[in-house]
């Protein structure tokens, strides 16, 4: 499953990685992305046209009587995404793209608590999944795809009651974004020579990506609308799998735009998508324990964890 990830870029980080989209928002760096908090995604309009709008991670479909029964609906499985009631029509339908540059998996360790892991991607182009990048982005940026029709400016967007009226930009409550806790245990710093330190020291701050994710809006009895949304997982890759059974789907750059795109996409498509991002453009390295505490939102939720 995905449970946690991160989304620290720059409006100029998300431009580079969404170069089809004229504009981006400022978001403030979150380390612990966790589920029923908002996560930054971009979604097609009306008119088919891309815009950035913030989702409640944790599915309500449409259909449903209320908010509150039963667990959120944060990960759908991609082999079954097609059956599954709350699921099919929003993959013909509502897709979208989650920016994120980081995500986190839990280990089993026999008699000990589960250990975190932070995966990121270090090496995006326009490379499908289930192949190596022949490139490095940093020297070999992806050749820019033709560009769409600009999003909307907020003076177009479709007009709405003031209480429903959504801003192209609107940013996240405040309570979503915690304060470091006071006194709080820190990772170790990594030492020269050690596993950790080899492994995390040539890795680049970390690609922004996109996972694959559907959304929907739910509306209330009051007329209230709640836009939310759910994270596609897949197999694991050879780097996450001695970790944890799944982990999301990573579309590679050159499937951005069709992923947001609307209509059946035939199964043979959907299993190339849906492939593992490959474990080559991928770097993980242990964290601390404190990451399960969804309060924790800070730098230190990514640090080497040295045991």
């Amino acid at each position: 499953m995905c449970g946690r990830f991160t989304l620290t870029a720059s409006r100029r980080a998300l431009l580079e990685a969404f170069r089809w989209v004229e504009e981006a928002p400022a978001p403030a760096p979150r380390y612990n992305i966790c589920p029923t908090q908002p996560v930054l995604a971009l979604v097609e309009d009306a008119q088919g046209r891309p815009q950035w709008r913030w989702l409640r991670w944790g599915l309500i479909p449409a259909w449903a009587r209320d908010v509150g029964k039963g667990p959120p609906l944060i990960n759908a499985r991609c082999e079954t995404v097609d059956r599954q009631p709350a699921f099919r029509g929003l993959l013909r339908h509502r897709r979208c793209l989650i920016p994120a540059d980081g995500f986190y998996e839990w280990q089993a360790v026999p008699g000990r608590p589960k250990q975190p892991w932070y995966f990121r991607v270090r090496a995006l182009s326009g490379t499908e999944p289930g192949t190596t990048p022949e490139t490095d982005p940093a020297t070999e940026p992806p050749t820019p795809e033709a560009k769409p029709p600009l999003p909307p400016s907020p003076q177009q967007a479709e007009s709405r009651p003031p209480a429903t009226q959504r801003r192209l930009f609107p940013e996240p409550p405040d309570e979503h974004r915690p304060a470091p806790e006071p006194g709080s245990r820190q990772p170790a710093e990594p030492t020269a020579g050690s596993t950790t330190a080899a492994s995390t020291a040539g890795a680049p701050p970390g690609a922004v990506f996109a996972l694959a994710g559907l959304w929907d809006t739910w509306l209330g009895p009051d007329g209230s609308e709640l836009d939310s949304c759910v994270v596609l997982t897949t197999r694991p890759n050879e780097l996450v799998e001695p970790i944890h059974h799944r982990m999301p789907v990573i579309l590679a750059t050159a499937d951005h735009r069709r992923w947001l795109g609307r209509g059946d996409l035939p199964p043979a498509e959907r299993e190339r998508l849906f492939r593992p991002f490959p474990a080559a453009a991928m770097v993980a390295w242990k964290v601390g324990r404190g990451v399960g505490t969804p309060k924790r939102d800070d730098p230190r939720c990514i640090e080497p964890w040295l045991e």
